[in-house]
């Protein structure tokens, strides 16, 4: 029987423009139905229609019908359909931390789902609570009931969220892209997670995602929306073996093939650390970051630095860049040692290092448009004001952006193209290393394919060294001549591509690449058959 119909959905912006167009999909009860597609497909504002949740006055329904337990959702009043939300129906978010409010404690928002259902703290609220942490595999729940958000982690934050979405024992489950930024040992987790407490609740789950691997791992159903229409749907099976539409097949093909590439050669290391340490204090003592870290990197090369959360990986970009101090270790960059050197010469010495960082929007001045963004960098390095504006250009060209870009602001382009004005603005001040930190996790797999390109291209046309920062295993063997694999702030195994993936892993390699989603359908690996041939 079918928890949620939705029969030709149409979502309208300000009466004028079809955001969803005649979209019909169903969910079962204990099965999951995957809505995937690219940003701006439509697949949010859906899930968003059926909470009630439009982020605007003037988005709304304007055609079709939403069933929930055979009662329409549309036109719901306030009050019945708060009733429903949280307690047949309820959401787990992309970002936990923008979800969950960081200056209340996680005991006092999960109360609030219980008090908000009418449910009174004698019923036993902190035993269920405990109970919800444990199904979710959180360490020490007492110690997580009495936290805030910001003292978690993001694979804790997002099993605290799930847990208050499953407090009520919900019929339906929508879970809007809940892994999309997670180490892909942390998404494995979630995935596996999801499946059981669908599996012991009889839970139906919407789930969106625009990466066909996990897609593979865990959808029963699958609907693959573009521009707000259905362009293919029927089971996962079905479309991972003989998906019919371009669209279908370009998703699929976007997940990463790696192949190994060949060594760069021996040459004197532009990039040269050894025995680099950095320490941080706690609540419950010194914590070390980074742990005898010792890396070097070629010039013209592509280095990836491999992790999960919370194994140095960022640290040890930021004690590069100087934005932290190692505690002990040499850092040198072109031949020259920059522990060494005054603040101010570091100062100077750090513009031969440019980051782009994760999230794009939270990188750039919304206020500002993308024109001013890359001038400024360019006045601020010795540019006029008419020849900035002409660089500025050139840039924009460089990664790929119309110019017409110029006199835009962040929220008028979309993720990947925010991101590529990061990179405009990175490479404004000539840098000799690029580091790229986690700058593709974020965003849709086939807009990664676009960005991994991207970099290759630039590399070799600027001679940029890049240092490409990432926890997917996958991406990395894609791009970089050579890796770093660290754990708890160590190096655990170096080298090339094919050295570190094939024949006798390290444990912990071993483990990130049985985390990489749906190998059952796209194998990992030198010498994998490609997807194509895996779907005939």
């Amino acid at each position: 029987m079918s928890v949620l119909d939705i029969t030709d959905l149409r979502v309208t912006f300000a009466g004028l423009q079809d955001i969803v167009k005649g979209v019909s999909f169903a969910v079962e009860a204990g099965q999951t139905t995957c809505l995937v597609g690219e940003s701006g497909s439509g697949k949010s504002m859906i899930a968003n229609s059926v909470m009630d949740l439009l982020p605007s006055s003037k988005i709304r329904v304007s055609g079709g019908d939403i069933r929930f337990d055979g009662r329409s959702l549309v036109g719901l009043p306030v009050a019945d359909m708060r009733a429903l939300r949280g307690a047949a129906i309820s959401m787990i978010f992309q970002d936990p931390m923008s979800a969950l409010n960081p200056v209340r404690g996680i005991r006092t928002q999960f109360d609030e789902v219980f008090s908000s259902h009418g449910i009174e703290p004698h019923q036993g609220r902190r035993a269920r609570m405990l109970e919800l942490f444990e199904l979710a595999r959180l360490p020490d729940p007492p110690r997580i009931l009495d936290s805030y958000p910001f003292e978690l982690s993001g694979g804790q934050r997002q099993r605290v969220m799930i847990s208050m979405a499953m407090a009520l024992n919900p019929k339906l489950l929508i879970a809007d892209e809940p892994t999309t930024a997670l180490d892909v040992t942390t998404q494995a987790q979630i995935l596996r997670l999801i499946r059981e407490l669908q599996r012991d609740f009889g839970t139906a789950v919407l789930f969106i995602t625009h990466d066909f691997g996990v897609v593979a791992q865990i959808a029963d159903d699958v609907v693959v929306l573009r521009h707000g229409e259905v362009v293919e749907q029927g089971s996962a099976e079905t479309l991972l073996r003989g998906a019919t539409h371009d669209y279908t097949n370009e998703l699929i093909a976007a997940i990463p093939d790696w192949a190994p590439r060949p060594g760069t050669g021996a040459q004197t290391p532009f990039i040269d650390t050894s025995g680099v340490v950095k320490s941080f204090e706690t609540k419950g003592g010194p914590v070390k970051a980074l742990d005898d870290v010792s890396i070097s990197v070629k010039p013209g090369e592509t280095l990836g630095i491999v992790g999960e959360s919370g194994s140095g990986k960022s640290t040890f970009a930021k004690c590069l860049v100087g934005l932290e101090e190692a505690n002990a270790g040499k850092i040198a960059v072109a031949g020259t040692e920059i522990t060494a050197l005054s603040p101010a010469r570091r100062r100077a010495e750090r513009r031969l290092m440019q980051v782009v960082f994760q999230d794009p929007s939270a990188a750039l001045n919304p206020r500002h448009t993308i024109g001013r963004t890359i001038t400024d960098v360019l006045r601020a390095n010795g540019h006029g004001r008419a020849t900035a504006r002409d660089a500025a250009l050139a840039l924009l060209d460089d990664v790929r952006l119309n110019r017409q870009f110029f006199d835009r602001f962040p929220h008028e382009l979309s993720g990947g193209q925010r991101q590529r004005v990061c990179i405009a603005r990175a490479l404004a001040a000539d840098p000799k290393v690029l580091i790229a930190d986690e700058a593709l996790s974020a965003l849709d797999v086939s807009v990664q394919r676009q960005m991994l390109a991207l970099f290759d291209d630039l590399k070799t046309r600027r001679n940029l060294t890049i240092l490409f920062i990432t926890h997917d295993l996958r991406v990395a063997a894609e791009i970089c001549d050579d890796l770093v694999v660290m754990q708890s702030g160590r190096v655990v195994a170096s080298g090339a591509p094919a050295e570190i993936l094939e024949g006798e892993m390290h444990p912990y390699v071993r483990e990130l690449m049985d985390a990489i989603p749906g190998q059952d359908w796209f194998p990992v690996g030198a010498g994998a058959v490609p997807h194509s041939e895996v779907r005939r």
